[in-house]
């Protein structure tokens, strides 16, 4: 799976793109902040936990397009070794980097709540419309 700035933003859904690109700014933000504020072992694990919260979120978004659409792609089977394969691989990253010590604890959590993030700026947006419509 290739994930890039354009898979990111090719989405047809524009609450997709925004709340993807919420993310991404506050991950960027937090990634230029975290080192002069808290150095580099909090940055890295800001970034280790975006990059693990960015491909998960588009895992499950590649995912549910699959089953929402009533395509079939494999068997059952196959399809749910797949996603249970894919959380493992996440788990194992974090546990590596929580267990080796070498990323801030803290700054994984941070980096893991940048989905969470943009979807409470999406809310700020809507929130922002409706009182720009009165």
């Amino acid at each position: 799976m290739k994930i890039s700035s354009w898979t990111l933003f090719k989405d047809e859904d524009p609450l997709v793109r925004r709340v993807t690109r919420n993310a991404l700014i506050y991950l960027i933000g937090l990634l230029v902040v975290s080192p002069l504020l808290f150095g580099w072992r909090f940055a890295g694990g800001c970034f280790i936990g975006g990059v693990i919260v960015i491909l998960a979120f588009q895992w499950l978004k590649r995912g549910s397009d699959i089953i929402l659409s009533g395509k079939k792609r494999g068997s059952i089977a196959a399809n749910v070794f797949k996603f249970l394969l894919r959380f493992l691989l996440i788990a194992a990253v974090l546990y590596g980097s929580i267990k080796s010590n070498f990323f801030d604890v803290n700054g994984i959590v941070l980096g893991l709540s940048a989905m969470v993030a943009g979807v409470i700026g999406e809310g700020f947006y809507q929130m922002a419309l409706i009182f720009k419509k009165r």
